[in-house]
């Protein structure tokens, strides 16, 4: 098992990675700032520590130098996820002690696919994870929960899924949904539909997987299919 600790002071966001880094197996906790984090450290051991950078008090670069130069802590594995981009904030990030910097239009994919790596490299032995794969079926017009609880899907819901199997591990953007998924014109289409849509599709998976929702909204950007997702026929 994996022991991650996430430092984001947005709790909504802190509280979504680190429900579904746990339910990956992991044993994840969530802080909001350096205090909370150094609080933590002082009496439990932490595997890999994923840091955003414009965090109150002390931020991210800071967190990763105090972490280096920590002998109890030198060898803990870094991943920024944060919102700056740009060269110098990536290149801080590493000089800093970041292993890994991610930009937060990364996936939740995307990080867990970094935390295994990280873990590979320093030879951590996270536990396997059951088998999260939910299966499409075009044919039933169903959608099947790694429990084996399925759901019918309407045609909109139906053409949302299939662009999600034909795009794996990205973030759908609205606008490539509307056109590339649902057929229409995205300066007529009114952005509402498209969200009663993905609701409605949300509130059926609820229904067979109410601790593992797997589609989730990216602020700014569009929805994620956080899941492995397979094509039956």
């Amino acid at each position: 098992m994996i022991r991650v600790a996430v430092v984001e002071d947005d709790s909504d966001l802190c509280e979504e990675i680190v429900f579904s880094l746990t339910d990956d197996g992991n044993d994840a906790v969530g802080f909001r700032d350096s205090a909370g984090l150094y609080r933590h450290l002082m009496k439990s051991t932490v595997d890999i520590v994923v840091l955003d950078v414009g965090l109150p008090g002390e931020d991210g670069f800071a967190i990763a130098r105090h972490l280096r130069d920590s002998p109890s802590c030198r060898a803990v594995g870094i991943i920024m996820l944060t919102a700056l981009s740009g060269l110098d904030h990536r290149v801080e990030g590493l000089e800093s002690g970041a292993d890994i910097y991610l930009v937060k239009s990364a996936s939740i994919r995307e990080l867990r696919a970094a935390i295994a790596s990280l873990a590979r490299r320093l030879k951590l032995s996270p536990e396997p994870s059951a088998g999260q794969v939910w299966r499409y079926s075009p044919s039933a017009w169903t959608l099947t929960s790694p429990s084996g609880a399925g759901v019918k899907l309407s045609g909109s819901e139906k053409a949302v899924v299939e662009f999600f199997l034909r795009h794996p591990c990205s973030v759908a953007k609205r606008r490539d949904l509307i056109e590339k998924a649902l057929g229409g014109d995205y300066l007529s289409y009114d952005p509402r539909r498209l969200e009663a849509i993905v609701s409605r599709l949300r509130r059926k998976l609820e229904q067979i997987s109410p601790l593992a929702q797997p589609l989730r909204a990216v602020h700014g950007v569009g929805y994620e299919f956080t899941s492995a997702l397979e094509r039956l026929d």
